[in-house]
Parts: structure tokens; sequence; C-alpha cells
């Protein structure tokens, strides 16, 4: 009997365990300070810094843990969608709520991520290499 319920116990511990290390959004990926409002720092096009991008609040991100964020506009139309990580590529893919890509975010860290436009959207346009670096804003 004391053997049935060892077995049990070390089960039910295995399981939750087992539990605990699969997350299948894989958002503990993700570093914690993702989760917080990002503004445009830069652009570059073909490698070069491109300047006169508009300030923030323009363009601002908000991103949720319930995995839908905010895009900021300075005239108060922000658009709302979801967003997904890809655990094996280590992006987010930035969705319209129709499901659309808006944008990939790659080489997320604390203090920045990288910001690239869906292929679909500058394809065969001089646009192609067209990059977008974000930080978080300062409280």
């Amino acid at each position: 009997m004391k053997k049935i319920i060892i077995f049990g116990f070390l089960g039910i511990f295995i399981s939750c365990n087992i539990q605990k290390e699969i997350d299948p959004k894989g958002l503990d990926d993700l570093p914690k300070e993702f989760y917080q409002r990002w503004k445009l720092d830069y652009g570059t096009l073909n490698g070069e810094k491109v300047s006169g991008y508009p300030p923030s609040p323009e363009q601002d991100y908000l991103f949720k843990s319930d995995g839908t964020y905010v895009l900021y506009s300075v005239m108060n139309d922000n658009m709302r969608g979801v967003w997904e990580y890809d655990k094996i590529d280590k992006r987010v893919y930035v969705k319209f709520n129709d499901g659309e890509i808006n944008a990939i975010i790659k080489d997320i860290t604390e203090s920045s991520f990288t910001l690239i436009p869906p292929k679909s959207s500058i394809e065969g346009t001089p646009l192609t290499s067209l990059t977008f670096y974000y930080v978080p804003i300062d409280d």
C-alpha cells in the first residue's frame, strides 16, 4: 500500500513538472520586459539609417501577455490585433484581427527588438530591406 501511495505522489510530481516545462506558446522564452510599450527608435533601408520618422506616440507598440497588442497613433485611431510567438524561430508575428501578418519581430531582448514588414507588403518595391528598431519607452 505504501508503494502505491509513493508511486502515486511520484507520478503527480513528475506530471506537474512536465506540465510546468511545457509552454505551448513558448511565452516563457520571451523576456518579461516584452510586455510593455515600445517606441520606434530608428529605421534602416539597405543598411543605411533613415531619419524623419514620426516621434512617439506614433507607431508605439504595447504588447500584452494575453496575446494582444495596440499600435498607437497620434490621431487616436489606435490599431488593435493579436500576436503569436514562434518558439522555434524566436520571432513574434504581429497580426491584424483577421489573422493577416502585419509585422515580424525578431532579435528580442529586454532593451530592444527589430521589426520587419512582411515580405508580401514590400515585395517588388525598393523597401525590401526596410527594418525598424524599437526600444522601451522610459517611464
